[in-house]
């Protein structure tokens, strides 16, 4: 009798201890889940100006130009249709602090500057006890221009008095920084602040015409090109030092760049090795990028960290016998890479197909972060569709706006079978088939008038939303303010202005 007296005691105590580890368990499981939702989730945010999508071995280049880019797009979501808003950095990147059209921000010219009525991502990360930081390389995302809103640092790298250098030893800042230059100053930046909870946003510059090879580095491609084209940053830099010792103004600079084009776009083989040039320094990007990461790596705050690299806009060579940006929309200008990854919350190596926009980003971090706002945004966030597994459409239609160098306003409206391009000077409609001509070779609004009309309706639609969203036309900026020297010695060492 004591026997199976004994067995029962035995059976009682072995669930009871059953018990109390399930419930342990499921205790802890809850713990580990709601503290991960409440973890600090650090954010880097690497823009790389100029950047099309298509020269990227990630997206199936044919020249292995970013493997370190590819790796990470294994770390996470690798989105293969991704479209700027406008094609300048300025439009772009308002776009992309705030997720709002390029038409909350311009004036009546192609005057670009965020009002301080307008919130920013780094102003909603800083109200949430992040510490922010901005490292720009490119003199269209500048402090006068509202781009600093929220930030705690931010840094021109155009203007080498800028309190940083005097903390780091001595950079070669030219007035077209390198990653290199960029990374010293984001290093230096993460080493004193990786221990807090942080957003730094970091603006590479180096696929940027005229595409310089700096000093210690090659060409990594056509590298027995034998033409008079001149790549290196040290040539070209005594040749501005030359200049200006002969009493001559920068404007000889705009000149070199000027004739650099014009001598060379009817040469074939001059043409080849200018696309080399582009190559090589995506490639001089991509490892400056991977070792950015590193030191994330070093610092150990990987795991901790959100990776989102984008692009601003892309870079025509030689299509349509145009070359570099701020032109017309076509997709050699506008389509975009777009990598995130935070493997320890989002799933890995997933390719996404669905249209995506630039203005989509802001969300998807404040998504991500868990995160709200008491204002209205754009864009979507995309991790609705990053978590589920199906393909669904984010954005049927994507939308992209700029006013050009020639002070055309030009419109483009696409979706993944046709692409709408409208201009005001002169009035044009240009109607493309994605699908049959993906290079946009062969105007077929004469023959296409139902898809033609769809796609104007779709357009109309756009500006009606804008209405209705509660667009104030007082945000818009209402005069020019006249840039300091080293601003413009910068905006026109890159051909931004004559």
């Amino acid at each position: 009798m004591w026997f199976f007296t004994l067995l029962l005691m035995k059976k009682k105590y072995l669930a009871l201890l059953t018990a109390i580890l399930i419930i342990s368990l499921v205790g802890y499981l809850f713990f580990f889940f709601a503290n991960s939702k409440g973890k600090k989730i650090n954010v880097l945010l690497i823009e790389c100006c100029t950047l099309r999508a298509d020269h990227m071995s990630c997206y199936g280049y044919g020249r292995d130009t970013t493997p370190f880019l590819s790796s990470l797009a294994q770390e996470g979501s690798l989105f293969t249709n991704t479209f700027s808003q406008s094609t300048w950095t300025a439009a772009s990147n308002a776009s992309l602090f705030t997720s709002l059209y390029p038409v909350a921000f311009r004036s009546k010219k192609s005057h670009i500057r965020i009002n301080e009525e307008i919130n920013t991502l780094a102003e909603v990360l800083k109200r949430n006890g992040y510490t922010t930081c901005a490292v720009s390389s490119n003199a269209n995302v500048f402090r006068k221009g509202g781009f600093a809103q929220g930030f705690d640092s931010f840094y021109e790298l155009w203007k080498k008095g800028d309190s940083i250098y005097k903390s780091i030893k001595n950079p070669e800042i030219f007035l077209y920084p390198t990653a290199q230059d960029v990374n010293s100053v984001a290093k230096h930046w993460l080493k004193n602040n990786y221990r807090e909870k942080f957003f730094l946003f970091v603006l590479y510059i180096d696929p940027h015409f005229p595409y310089l090879i700096p000093e210690g580095s090659a060409i990594k491609y056509d590298k027995d090109y034998n033409g008079p084209i001149v790549s290196s940053i040290p040539q070209i830099a005594e040749t501005l030092k030359s200049a200006k010792s002969s009493g001559k103004l920068v404007d000889e600079w705009l000149y070199f760049c000027n004739s650099f084009w014009k001598r060379f776009r009817d040469n074939q083989e001059d043409r080849n090795h200018i696309i080399a040039l582009y190559d090589s320094k995506i490639s001089y990007l991509d490892k400056h990028a991977g070792q950015l990461i590193a030191t994330l790596e070093e610092l150990g705050i990987k795991d901790d960290t959100l990776i989102i690299f984008t692009s601003d806009h892309g870079e025509s060579l030689f299509e349509r016998e145009m070359r570099g940006h701020h032109g017309l929309p076509y997709d050699e200008q506008i389509h975009i890479p777009l990598l995130i990854s935070y493997p320890n919350r989002l799933p890995v190596n997933k390719i996404i197909n669905s249209q995506v926009q630039l203005i989509d980003i802001m969300p998807t971090i404040l998504d991500i972060l868990d995160l709200s706002t008491d204002f209205k945004l754009q864009g979507k966030s995309l991790l609705p569709y990053i978590m589920d597994e199906k393909q669904t459409d984010i954005n049927h239609w994507t939308y992209t706006d700029v006013i050009t160098e020639n002070n055309v306003f030009a419109r483009a409206i696409r979706d993944q079978e046709w692409k709408l391009i409208t201009t005001d000077k002169p009035r044009k409609e240009k109607l493309y088939n994605l699908q049959q001509d993906p290079e946009e070779l062969h105007d077929v609004a004469p023959t296409k008038k139902k898809a033609l009309q769809s796609l104007k309706g779709h357009l109309a639609d756009y500006q009606k939303n804008i209405k209705e969203f509660g667009f104030n036309e007082s945000l818009r900026p209402r005069q020019r303010r006249i840039p300091d020297q080293e601003r413009l010695e910068q905006l026109r060492a890159l051909g931004y202005i004559q």
